[in-house]
Formats: C-alpha cells, structure tokens, sequence
C-alpha cells in the first residue's frame, strides 16, 4: 500500500556577498574633554549589501576598545552608523594609559536572521578600521580627516646590457696604460745598451796618453847626464 505526502523546499537565496563599508581606514583624533554621548569627529559609517537589506546589517567593535569609551549608533537595521563617545576619559587617575586606539569594527548581515527558526544560511562579515587619537587641546596637534597620497620612490641598481661602455672604458684605460708603461722601460733599457762607451784615455780630454816606458841616462864627463827615452806606449 502507497501513501502520498506533499513535501514543500523552500530554496532561499545564497547569502555570497559581504557588506561593503566606507571608508574602511580612517584617522581620527578627538579631544580630553569632548562631552560623551557625541559623535567622535563627525565620523559617519556606510555600508551597503547586495544580497541583504539595510534592516540586515549589525554592526560590532569586535577589539581595540579598551575601557568601552567607544560605542556605534545605531548598533543594527540601518546602512548608516556612527562613532559615539560612550564614556569620558580619564588619565588623572591612571584608569586610562591608552592615548591612541586602533578599533575594529565587523559588520554583519545576520539581523533579520536571530529570530527565524530553523536554518539560517550563510552570514557574511565586512571588517572597517578606525584609529583614534585622544589628545588635550592645546598641548596637542591633533590630526584631520583629509586623506592623503604617500608617494614612495625605490631605486634598484640593475645591469643593463645598453651600458655597456661602463666596463669597456675602465679596462681599456688600463691596457692602454700598461703597454705605456711597457713602452718606457724598454726604451729605457735599448737607450742604454746602444750608449757608446768611453775609450781608454785620457779622462779629462777625451783622446789617448802616451806613457814613456822607461828612460836612460848616459855620462859624459862635458855635458853631464843625458838622458835618454826607449819609447812610448799608447793607451789608444
């Protein structure tokens, strides 16, 4: 025996988009003694979601907010939030010792999901982060909201095959000095073995010396003594 059942599927629509927030990095400053219960600088969140409705997004500081001084208003069902400060500062005390805030904020689409029964879904989270730096009017600049462009240069020493004469002329240089100076000492050396040498003479004239051998004397008993050479020898 058959029974038939009617069975329902519901299929609902994927969930695949996250909420997109700007801006999602902001600086902000705000002073010692701005009243609680203000918004931090004028800061205003938006978020928008494809696949979800204002009314779905949630908004959370998920860290950075160190002693709750920070809270969101409106905390969920709307694309707009902003940053209020929830309660005062206080340094004199030493309860407070954090002068800048790094707060990161998640937003969720899972609002209008927490009261439906059964199955849920997927649930999708943006994530926006907020710096916050408290300062005492007029001991303090405090910064501004202007976004700014940082311009960074990097240099890198690369070879390229176009500079090629900035190995070329170095070496050239030095073979060029090296055969100079090859060039000089064997000029040097061929100058002084073609160099006349000096002939046997006389130093101060430059010509032979004749130097008498020896020489004899003969007696006469008219003249006396004469003498009497043997010969010369040249030098030359």
């Amino acid at each position: 025996m058959l029974a038939l059942h009617d069975v329902t599927v519901n299929i609902l629509p994927a969930n695949v988009g996250k909420p997109n927030c700007t801006p999602i990095v902001q600086h902000l400053a705000v002073p010692l003694s701005q009243p609680i219960q203000t918004a931090v600088q004028g800061f205003t969140l938006t978020c928008q979601d494809r696949d979800s409705p204002p009314a779905a997004l949630r908004y959370v500081i998920s860290s950075g907010n160190v002693n709750n001084h920070f809270t969101l208003l409106p905390l969920e069902g709307s694309d707009t939030t902003a940053l209020i400060l929830g309660m005062p500062f206080d340094y004199s005390s030493g309860l407070d010792r954090v002068w800048e805030y790094k707060l990161v904020m998640h937003i969720i689409d899972d609002n209008l999901l927490e009261a439906r029964r059964g199955p849920k879904g997927l649930v999708q989270t943006g994530t926006v982060t907020v710096y916050v730096r408290v300062y005492q009017p007029g001991l303090t600049i405090h910064t501004t909201t202007q976004e700014k462009v940082v311009y960074v240069t990097q240099k890198v020493d690369t070879y390229s095959s176009k500079a090629w004469y900035i190995f070329f002329v170095p070496v050239v240089g030095t073979l060029i000095s090296l055969g100079l100076l090859i060039w000089v000492v064997k000029l040097r050396c061929c100058s002084s073995q073609l160099k006349p040498r000096p002939e046997p003479g006389d130093a101060l004239h430059g010509r032979p010396r004749s130097i008498p051998l020896q020489t004899t004397y003969h007696f006469s008993s008219s003249t006396g003594p004469v003498p009497r050479s043997l010969g010369e020898v040249s030098l030359g």
